[in-house]
C-alpha cells in the first residue's frame, strides 16, 4: 500500500489517463481501464474508475459527490491495512448529492453542518476507490461529465473558492517501474522491514479486540 500510494500519487498534476494524481487530489479514468494498466489488481469494465489518495495528517478531506440520478456509484475508503472503513454509493448513501467528511485518528472536531456522514480512518493515509456504471463506450460522456463533479476539498478551504494545487512537486527518488508488487518482491529483508518499520510509525495496527490472538 505505502509504494503504490507513492507511485500514483508521483505526478505534479492528475494525468489524462487518471492513473495518477497528486495526494488529496482525485484521478478520474475517462474510460474503460487498459488492461496494461498493472499498478494495482485489475479492475472492473462495468464502471469507470475515480481514486485518490488521502493524507489525514493535518485536517480531514470533505468528498463532494453529484446526483447521479440513480446511476450505480460507490466510493469504497480503505485504511493503510486494506479495511474498507467508508462505503459511499447508491446501495449506502443514495445517489442525491452530498459531502462527506474523511477525518484521520487524531482530529478532533466537529463536521459543518452541510456534511452528510463523517467517517475516520485509524491511519494517516487513506485510499478512496470510486466507480461509476458506464453502459459501454456511448456511456462514457455522461459518466465523464459525473466524474468532473467528484471533488476532494480540505476542511480548512471548506464553503470558500478552492481550486487544487497545480505543480506539485514530485520526489524523484520514487520509482514509477517496476509495479509496486515487483518493487516489494525485489526488496531484501533490511529493506522490507526498514519501509514497514516507518509506514507503522503513521500507520499502526488496529488494537486487538478482548477474546482475541494476532493468529485470528
Amino acid at each position: 500500500m505505502d509504494v503504490t500510494r507513492q507511485v500514483i500519487t508521483a505526478a505534479p498534476t492528475p494525468n489524462s489517463e487518471g492513473t495518477a494524481a497528486p495526494i488529496n487530489q482525485l484521478a478520474k479514468m475517462p474510460h474503460y481501464v487498459s488492461p496494461y494498466f498493472t499498478n494495482v489488481v485489475r479492475i472492473s469494465l462495468n464502471s469507470l474508475w475515480t481514486t485518490g489518495w488521502l493524507d489525514l495528517d493535518k485536517e480531514p478531506i470533505v468528498l463532494s459527490v453529484p446526483d447521479t440520478k440513480g446511476r450505480y456509484y460507490v466510493f469504497s475508503v480503505m485504511n493503510m491495512w486494506t479495511d474498507v472503513f467508508a462505503s459511499i454509493g447508491k446501495r449506502t448513501t443514495g445517489t442525491a448529492p452530498g459531502n462527506f467528511l474523511i477525518a484521520g485518528p487524531n482530529w478532533q472536531g466537529t463536521a459543518p453542518a452541510d456534511i452528510k456522514e463523517t467517517y475516520r480512518s485509524s491511519t494517516r493515509y487513506a485510499w478512496a476507490l470510486g466507480q461509476t456504471q458506464a453502459n459501454g463506450p456511448n456511456d462514457f460522456a455522461a459518466v465523464n461529465a459525473l466524474q468532473a463533479e467528484y471533488k476532494l476539498t480540505p476542511l480548512s478551504a471548506w464553503s470558500k473558492p478552492y481550486t487544487p494545487p497545480t505543480n506539485v512537486p514530485v520526489d524523484p527518488a520514487v520509482a514509477l517501474k517496476p509495479t509496486p508488487p515487483e518493487q516489494v518482491n525485489a526488496m531484501d529483508a533490511g529493506a522490507f522491514f526498514r519501509r514497514l518499520a516507518l509506514a507503522m510509525r503513521d500507520n499502526p495496527l488496529m488494537p486487538l479486540m478482548a477474546g482475541t490472538s494476532p493468529s485470528s
